[in-house]
């Protein structure tokens, strides 16, 4: 899957169409400065997404490619420690955290291309059985 900025967007005076907020931004200019120029984009980058599957999450097997703004860093996210059954991921991985979510740790982050892959857990003890 593919997060997309601003895909078929016009450029133009006035305010947004309805239901276009996911794509379209209003501003405010003067009869000196338009304010409606094209906003620039960095390096498309990837990420992955995560599911809920039989009790936990899991990496989904093809990676979300992400857009980002050209002065924003790469950041993707994923299900935290205590994220359970009724978190969703935001975004399909792409970009950080709701803050709310992130001191919850139901979400975290890291700010690396495809750096949020499902870390392997592994549980210390004395070897005895």
């Amino acid at each position: 899957s593919t997060q997309v900025l601003a895909a078929g967007q016009i450029y133009g005076c006035g305010a947004c169409a309805a239901d276009t907020e996911a794509k379209c931004q209003d501003c405010d200019g003067n009869g000196n400065t338009a304010c409606n120029t094209k906003i620039e984009t960095g390096e498309d980058f990837k990420c992955h997404d995560h599911e809920f599957k039989e009790g936990k999450f899991v990496m989904k097997p093809t990676a979300t490619t992400c857009q980002r703004l050209q002065a924003t860093n790469v950041k993707c996210n994923m299900p935290g420690d205590f994220a359970d059954e009724n978190y969703a991921v935001k975004k399909n991985g792409c970009g950080g955290c709701r803050y709310a979510d992130e001191t919850a740790r139901k979400c975290a982050e890291c700010d690396n291309a495809e750096c949020n892959q499902t870390p392997i857990k592994c549980i210390q003890g004395d070897g005895l059985i």
